[in-house]
């Protein structure tokens, strides 16, 4: 009990509660694994004894006191530490058990008290909405059951048994008796027996009883020519919240009494009508449960984050809910056995192949453009079409739910940290990888999907930047919601973008070109952007409406029209309107004065993309007025 007592456990005769993390046991099992949780054992580090009462071996926990060598709680610290109990149990450095040979609690969670059952809320002294150990009225039996005021009274209190009398003495100079579950003043302990239980039949729920309980399967199989057998069936489904009574055809709940005729509807419709608080009186071993969690995390490359709250696949690089049967599920899913099976850690087996070849990176890519930024996206254009993110297209993810941000590279299957990625891309190793990508183009329902593999067996999805193993998972990727949400959103960007450049060059025919090979208007590459965008957004909203052309052949092309004049003023003033218009010249100022202050707000945000600076994003935010 020591151990316990030092692991601020507190121990009574069938319950155990640990003060520091307020969780609830009721097996010894469960609390030597809460003991060696991580999480328990750090906050017990922080703990040290109040300085004026350290022989006393007294801790200070918020508003309380916890008593080691006494292993209870209490508010009055000067009090206790005066009292003969304390002082005797401060003597001697044994420390007796509290267990009780008449209480115990079975496998199922079943409670007796001398041989006979009682429910949860009787043990805990619950009746009619009111609890005698703590003597309290009117309180929610789910919180309070499990609090650490209630947990301490009850573990500090004792069941005494005196011949046939059984009653549980309280602190108030009260007892609570287990016979008629009342409580009454210690005055009156002698006459209640008498008085009292005179009326009082012998409980149905006894195994005295004539031995009619027949909840143990072994006496039903004794009996089996007065035993039914779907009662026999109901008996050890139902055993934890009934007691049932074979030859009589009868079940008796154990929270109320009541008693139930034996079918399936009956005895499930009988606690959620009468006893829906109970449902949820389960003890959840918070403790327990994270630790063999962790256990099993740790055998399936999963990893717990800092809270607990959630699990991360180093495998698959993905997220789940902190709970064993999720982590099952994902263990056991085809996503996590593939990239088991490309590590070589499991056996092959058959799988998909994709329905085009890959071809090499470098014959695909045609043109590139960008990158650019809009709203939250850094994006590129490839081949005057394809939306891709600037990380997707590096084949790198940043993952957020760890204690800071994490990086990872799909193409060199590292983690790192984010301060080490801008070292890491530009690393020759990481950027052939990616350059000796094939690409699969795959029509998918009128989208072109932009999909790469890095190695053999291993594919990316550049619209989502998600890598899977095999061609199964890729399937089953393509047709989920999630995939087909990415594909909305770069759709809608990659007709903003791709034909405002094209359409930009068209303009501007004699600009240089970039690194990229792309060329770009050199007269206030600004003012040729906007003014661009704007004439073709109007044409395509004329004939397809606001939200553009369905397909890349819809786009519009303008025709190719050199720039005017020597001056960079006066080739931006000649781009902001078609040829052969008549505007008024005081108009030409005040659009490139809004041009101009424009490109300067935008340059200012834009200093993370050195390639491209364009005013798209102001232009986005502020198109109906421009």
């Amino acid at each position: 009990m020591e151990k316990y007592y030092k692991n601020f456990i507190l121990c009574g005769e069938i319950d155990f509660y640990c003060v520091l993390c307020k969780e609830t046991y009721g097996d010894e099992a469960d609390v030597e694994r809460h003991m060696r949780w991580d999480k328990h054992r750090n906050v017990l580090k922080l703990q040290e004894y109040l300085h004026k009462y350290k022989k006393d071996f007294i801790y200070k926990l918020n508003d309380i006191f916890y008593c080691e060598v006494c292993n209870l709680l209490t508010v009055d610290v000067a009090s206790h530490v005066k009292e003969d109990y304390h002082k005797a149990k401060k003597a001697t450095s044994e420390r007796i058990s509290k267990k009780s040979e008449f209480v115990k609690r079975e496998p199922n969670g079943t409670i007796k008290v001398n041989s006979k059952v009682v429910s949860k809320l009787q043990w805990h002294g619950f009746k009619d909405g009111k609890c005698s150990t703590c003597n309290l009225d009117k309180i929610y039996k789910l919180d309070h059951i499990t609090s650490a005021s209630h947990m301490s009274y009850l573990t500090q209190s004792r069941v005494k048994f005196e011949g046939d009398k059984c009653y549980r003495e309280l602190k108030s100079d009260k007892f609570y008796c287990f016979t008629c579950f009342e409580t009454f003043e210690n005055e009156h302990l002698n006459n209640h027996w008498t008085d009292n239980h005179s009326k009082v039949t012998k409980p149905r729920n006894s195994e005295s009883n004539n031995g009619k309980t027949t909840t143990n399967k072994s006496k039903c199989d004794s009996n089996n020519n007065k035993c039914n057998l779907s009662i026999k069936l109901l008996a050890e489904c139902f055993s934890s919240k009934y007691e049932f009574d074979i030859e009589k055809k009868t079940a008796n709940c154990l929270l109320c009494g009541a008693t139930v005729t034996p079918s399936l509807k009956n005895l499930t419709e009988h606690p959620i009508e009468f006893h829906p608080e109970t449902e949820n009186l389960r003890i959840h071993d918070h403790g327990k449960r994270r630790h063999e969690l962790a256990i099993y995390a740790n055998e399936n490359y999963l990893k717990l984050n800092e809270g607990g709250s959630k699990i991360f696949c180093t495998l698959c690089d993905i997220f789940t809910s902190a709970h064993m049967n999720c982590a099952t599920q994902h263990v056991e899913g085809l996503l996590h056995r593939g990239h088991l099976e490309i590590k070589g850690l499991i056996k092959d087996s058959k799988h998909l192949k994709p329905p085009t070849k890959g071809v090499a990176y470098k014959s695909f890519l045609k043109d590139m453009y960008g990158p650019f930024k809009i709203l939250e996206y850094n994006v590129l254009i490839i081949n005057d079409g394809i939306c891709i993110e600037l990380m997707s297209f590096w084949l790198i993810q940043i993952i957020k739910g760890f204690k800071g941000s994490m990086v990872k590279c799909y193409a060199c299957n590292l983690t790192m940290n984010l301060i080490e990625l801008p070292k890491h891309s530009k690393e020759i190793n990481h950027m052939k990888i990616v350059e000796n990508c094939k690409v699969l183009l795959i029509d998918d329902d009128g989208h072109e999907i932009f999909i790469r593999e890095i190695h053999p067996g291993l594919y990316h999805c550049g619209c989502c930047n998600k890598v899977f193993p095999f061609w199964d998972n890729v399937t089953k990727h393509l047709k989920s919601f999630p995939h087909k949400t990415q594909i909305y959103r770069k759709e809608r960007l990659s007709m903003v973008l791709a034909p405002s450049e094209s359409a930009a060059r068209d303009w501007c025919p004699d600009s240089p070109p970039t690194r990229s090979g792309a060329a770009l208007p050199q007269c206030g590459m600004a003012g040729c952007l906007i003014y661009c965008i704007v004439q073709v957004r109007k044409q395509e909203i004329e004939q397809h409406g606001r939200s553009g052309p369905a397909k890349t052949s819809e786009r519009i092309r303008p025709k190719r029209t050199s720039c005017v004049g020597p001056a960079p003023s006066s080739r931006a003033l000649a781009i902001m309107e078609p040829p052969g218009s008549d505007a008024e010249p005081e108009v030409k100022r005040k659009l490139h004065r809004r041009l101009t202050e424009a490109t300067e707000a935008t340059q200012k945000r834009s200093e993370l993309l050195p390639r491209v600076v364009t005013p798209k994003e102001v232009l986005l935010q502020n198109y109906d007025e421009l």
